[in-house]
């Protein structure tokens, strides 16, 4: 799910604006979350 798609869902005003609010609160990009946390949307076989 992109960054707008979410920004959509949850109500926020756009995608810039959501990604702004989630840097300032976890200190990162959700690109940057994405691919720390990556391992999280791996499924096992």
């Amino acid at each position: 799910m992109s960054v707008k798609e979410i920004a959509m869902v949850s109500g926020s005003y756009d995608g810039a604006h959501l990604s702004k609010s989630f840097k300032a609160s976890e200190t990162m990009t959700p690109q940057q979350y994405r691919e720390q946390d990556a391992y999280l949307l791996i499924q096992p076989d």
